[in-house]
């Protein structure tokens, strides 16, 4: 397999495209092949989600090349997690090849190794962190996401943040809501599902979402040294 891995991530990189290979899927690292299941492993909790979120289609497809009888893919993090994410397995059965593939769920067991030394300083993840990097991105401010206004500018920015929210920090759309200026929660799922539908045809936010997603898994600025607020002081602001 550790042949298979290597010529597999040649072709991944080909059809991720050189940049979003560089950034996100050369820390992936092979660890086991057990029953069918590839266990590979990644640096942090983000990476890791981001990959199985919206990579692992193609690392799958390019490992299947490579071995027929590769079944599924999981991605683990090196060090610090005591529970492995949990990997898609496709049923590969005759009656399921005639239509969509199904997919149900199983853990991947976390191999052996030894972890490399934590990363010194504060490693915040937060929606009021993210928010700000979001804005930066965008060139407005976190107080603009939050705010009320419904200027042209704002809308993308406050939908990308809202969709990160949910798909990197997994907070429910009624938080996000809260968190987002006291929005109802139906904003933040018509914010989710339009960011969701675009990222399917639209490269340029594919890849301004990466580039977000990258400085959000290495961010090492807590909200107070950038003069953000907690995501809890936003909950008793939301509450007073």
């Amino acid at each position: 397999m550790d042949v298979a891995w290597r010529l597999a991530t040649k072709a991944i990189e080909q059809r991720a495209g050189a940049q979003i290979y560089a950034h996100f899927l050369r820390q992936l690292s092979f660890e086991s092949f057990n029953g069918g299941i590839v266990a590979l492993s990644t640096s942090t909790k983000f990476l890791a989600h981001h990959v199985l979120t919206n990579y692992i289609g193609i690392i799958t497809e390019c490992l299947r090349e490579q071995r027929e009888d590769v079944v599924s893919v999981g991605v683990v993090v090196r060090g610090g997690m005591n529970q492995p994410p949990k990997a898609p397995i496709v049923d590969l059965s005759a009656t399921a090849k005639r239509r969509a593939p199904v997919s149900v769920f199983a853990e991947v067991q976390k191999p052996d190794y030894v972890p490399p030394p934590a990363p010194e300083g504060p490693q915040p993840r937060t929606v009021a962190v993210l928010q700000s990097i979001v804005g930066r991105h965008y060139g407005v401010s976190r107080t603009d996401i939050i705010s009320e206004s419904r200027a042209l500018k704002l809308i993308m920015p406050r939908q990308v943040a809202m969709y990160l929210s949910r798909s990197l920090l997994e907070k429910s759309t009624g938080e996000i809501g809260r968190r987002f200026g006291g929005r109802d929660h139906t904003t933040a799922i018509h914010a989710i599902r339009k960011i969701k539908t675009l990222l399917e045809g639209d490269a340029d936010l594919r890849a301004a979402v990466d580039k977000i997603t990258q400085e959000f898994a290495t961010s090492t600025v807590t909200p107070a040294a950038s003069g953000l607020e907690s995501d809890a002081s936003d909950a008793v602001e939301l509450q007073a």
